[in-house]
This record gives C-alpha cells, sequence and structure tokens, in this order.
C-alpha cells in the first residue's frame, strides 16, 4: 500500500465516484441502491424510479431472475 519513494510517502486516495445507475448491472444491485439513497434521505424521486424500473425488470416475462412465469408460446 506504501509507496517507496517516488511521491515522498504521500498516499492518493482515489476520490470516491458519486453513485450512479449506470454502474449497477442488475436489478438486485438497483434494488439495494435505491433503498440505500432512500436510507441516507437523499435523491427520494430517483431512488423511486429506480425502484420501479427493479421491480418492472423483476416482473418482465423475460427477465432471468424474476418471479413472473415464462411467456408460453
Amino acid at each position: 500500500m506504501y509507496a517507496k519513494g517516488g511521491n515522498g510517502g504521500a498516499r492518493r486516495r482515489r476520490r470516491r465516484r458519486p453513485p450512479t445507475a449506470s454502474r449497477l448491472k442488475g436489478p438486485r444491485k438497483q434494488k439495494s441502491f435505491a433503498y440505500k439513497l432512500l436510507k441516507r434521505g437523499l435523491a427520494k424521486s430517483f431512488a423511486y424510479k429506480l425502484l420501479k424500473r427493479g421491480l418492472a425488470n423483476l416482473m418482465s416475462p423475460t427477465s432471468t431472475s424474476g418471479v413472473a412465469p415464462p411467456l408460453r408460446l
């Protein structure tokens, strides 16, 4: 973790990127992310939108990780 020499031993901490929906792959991650946002009390409308979209994703018949029964052809 400590870099010897070079920059005088000063460690650079990478700035944490703000949470964005684009990094969240899969409805389960989105859901937990939205709940986290709601718990912290920020971006409420955004979180609700995410939740709604995530739930819609889960219910969609094309979804592989859903609760909806597959379409009968």
